[in-house]
């Protein structure tokens, strides 16, 4: 690497031209150049005037001169990088972080990097904006917008903590700001921010350490509601964490209630490197911005509450959904089946559409499926006793038809038996059976969809049942309809959540339905299936209102 010297005669030239500096002189903002070794080649008046030092003096001083020496270590990797070509993360984004001026004290700063490319390399630039009047100006409604936005944006609270947190550090001028909770274990660190964690990890862990002592700060806030201004940490005898504050740098601090309500719920604590000495402007807008803090945590914290809970509730929903359906489907000689549940985008509780396929004695096989009306526990045991009772049904009769009706009547039964049970449904129950080189189908309704049947050629047929609904009057009257599937026909059984995506003028409706299985051939029952929801979903968008369900039947 080429020394400052070498770095100086061969960019003065182009850098510090007499025309560049006339105008960067004049600049209100101090204006700083370096070389990629960190060596200061140039600094204007307004620099020398916000860091107390003369040009002559900056010039050939390595930056870090004018960094407070615990961020010495952090500035030395990330410029390093830089200069190495590594992704540039600071160049042009506005940093705030104190400045050390030539006395020792420490001023705060907006800097903002470029890099200009010269023939020799890159010259790093920086303007620094003296912002200590920024700081005194900017009010708690300007920052609670701010607040209001990052609580907004950002997804959950434990990531928006420490971005507010920031924010209030930036916006009144302290290095450290930790929110301590009220909790039943006592007051507990939340969340603490600092402008250099690294640097000040020896005070935020001594904090989470000694926790909210009988002595300490946070707990005497949180008894009076009265706000706490110490001056210089390093003089208070009192202060549990002073010897960690003091390691840092930390001067001066203020802690202030985090009320919601009537309640004081926390506290809020801010540290500066540079002693601050009581303000009382700063502390009723911190005091205003503890009223604010508290019920924007609260109202994040119920919502999110409410999300956990809603998520567990959908989770429970999936799993009491999935008992209802067959963990897998049987094997059946010459046919290719699949099913597929969709259910409603809420996901909230459990849906009343189910599938079933089961055997139901030597060399026969049921396929059912049905749609309980309504949502939730009771729909979801009415689903359980129509399954049941339709798989114990076909073990005694190889009618359809009439193991619906022993369906119905057990759902009347338990009707009578428990008010609350009062729940109708509508089904679908085919009895499948290999004959040569066919499958012989045997199928019969209870006030269900129509089912369908895709012939090998793309032709699409409706079989036409009569059945009433389930649960609703005794002696249900179905009728049994007999169909036969060769290699390439497919019997499509689905509920009306199908037909209905998209209701309104989108609605997918039988046509759509028939439209999406016509044309060309899908190989497996699967891909049938796909189809289907597809189709459906297409139509529907992200949201689906209702539960879908479709079992495909394919003779091989």
């Amino acid at each position: 690497m080429e020394s400052s010297t070498e770095w100086n005669e061969a960019l003065a030239p182009d850098v510090v031209l007499p025309e560049w500096r006339a105008v960067v002189d004049t600049l209100a903002e101090g204006v700083i150049a370096a070389g990629p070794d960190g060596v200061i080649l140039y600094a204007n008046r307004a620099a020398e005037a916000l860091l107390g030092w003369s040009g002559a003096d900056l010039v050939g001083r390595a930056l870090i001169d004018i960094i407070p020496e615990r961020f010495r270590q952090r500035h030395v990797s990330a410029f390093e990088a830089v200069a190495e070509g590594a992704t540039p993360t600071v160049i042009g984004r506005p940093l705030r972080l104190p400045a050390l001026r030539k006395d020792g004290t420490e001023t705060p700063v907006e800097l903002v990097i470029s890099a200009v490319e010269v023939p020799e390399g890159n010259v790093y630039v920086g303007l620094l904006r003296d912002v200590t009047d920024r700081l005194e100006l900017e009010g708690s409604g300007e920052l609670g917008n701010q607040l209001v936005s990052i609580l907004a944006e950002v997804g959950s609270l434990d990531d928006a903590l420490p971005r507010v947190l920031g924010a209030i550090g930036a916006a009144m001028g302290f290095e450290v700001v930790q929110l301590w909770s009220k909790t039943m274990a006592g007051l507990v660190v939340r969340d603490a921010w600092a402008i250099d964690r690294e640097a000040m990890a020896p005070f935020l862990a001594a904090s989470h350490r000694i926790g909210a002592t009988p002595s300490g700060v946070p707990r005497r806030v949180l008894s009076t509601g009265e706000a706490i201004w110490i001056d210089d940490v390093g003089d208070d005898q009192t202060f549990p964490r002073r010897e960690s504050a003091v390691s840092v740098g930390l001067r001066s601090g203020v802690a202030v209630p985090v009320v919601l309500g009537p309640e004081r719920v926390g506290v809020l604590e801010l540290f500066s490197v540079g002693v601050r000495h009581r303000d009382a402007d700063a502390v009723r807008r911190l005091v205003d911005l503890g009223r604010e803090i508290g019920p924007y945590i609260d109202r994040r914290e119920r919502e999110e509450e409410q999300l956990a809970a809603s998520e567990r509730i959908a989770a429970i929903s999936r799993t009491l959904q999935q008992s209802l359906l067959p963990p897998r489907l049987p094997v059946i000689p010459r046919a290719d089946v699949a099913g597929r549940y969709l259910g409603a985008t809420d996901g909230m509780e459990v849906g009343g559409d189910f599938y079933d396929a089961f055997r139901t004695g030597r060399g026969s096989w049921g396929l059912a499926l049905g749609d309980v009306c309504g949502k939730g526990a009771e729909a979801a045991a009415v689903t359980s006793l129509i399954r049941y009772t339709m798989r114990a049904a076909t073990m005694q009769t190889r009618s359809p038809a009439r193991a619906l009706a022993i369906v119905n009547d057990a759902m009347l039964a338990e009707q009578d038996a428990d008010a609350a049970f009062d729940r109708f449904a509508t089904a679908v129950l085919a009895m499948v059976r290999p004959q040569g080189d066919a499958l012989a189908v045997t199928l019969a309704s209870a006030g269900h969809p129509t089912p369908l049947i895709r012939r090998a050629d793309g032709a699409v047929e409706e079989v036409r049942t009569v059945g009433a609904l389930l649960g609703v009057i005794p002696d249900l009257e179905a009728t049994n309809v007999n169909v036969t599937l060769r290699a390439g026909d497919a019997l499509v059984l689905y509920t009306d959540g199908v037909t209905e995506a998209g209701r309104g003028r989108a609605e997918l409706g039988a046509h759509g339905l028939i439209a999406a299985l016509e044309g060309s051939d899908p190989t497996t029952a699967s891909g049938m299936c796909d189809r289907i929801v597809r189709a459906a979903i297409s139509r529907s968008g992200d949201s689906t209102a209702d539960d879908t369900a479709v079992i495909v039947l394919r003779a091989t």
